[in-house]
């Protein structure tokens, strides 16, 4: 994770051959989208943490246990979307564009970034 120690901005880490982020979100949703067409038992909600529900303003009802239950529709849809913000904000895609920066400060504010 790569951050601004003033402003808000961040960014995932850097992309490779073998990781990227979208692959390994898409592989979380291809498992969502096969539960909920599966014609014998179809799961058409997502079940997740209320503070997850609230932080990511999905639309949602409250099971037994205090769980969120969210429709998968809502669940993606806001999935999908905050990826796409996430790609957005990305400002070194791989590492070595990173490393053949020579202002390596935040692409909002100018300050200083920290690498975790």
């Amino acid at each position: 994770m790569i951050h601004c120690a003033k402003c808000d901005w961040s960014q995932d880490n850097f992309w490779t051959e073998n990781y990227n982020t979208i692959k390994s979100q898409v592989e979380g949703w291809n498992e969502i989208i096969a539960k909920a067409i599966d014609e014998k038992s179809p799961q058409r909600n997502v079940i997740i943490d209320r503070s997850v529900a609230v932080q990511k303003g999905m639309p949602f009802d409250i099971d037994r246990k205090g769980n969120a239950v969210v429709d998968v529709r809502d669940f993606l849809a806001k999935e999908i979307e905050s990826m796409a913000k996430q790609v957005r904000h990305m400002h070194w895609l791989i590492e070595k564009d990173y490393l053949d920066d020579e202002n390596k400060t935040c692409p909002v504010c100018g300050s200083a970034i920290t690498i975790d």
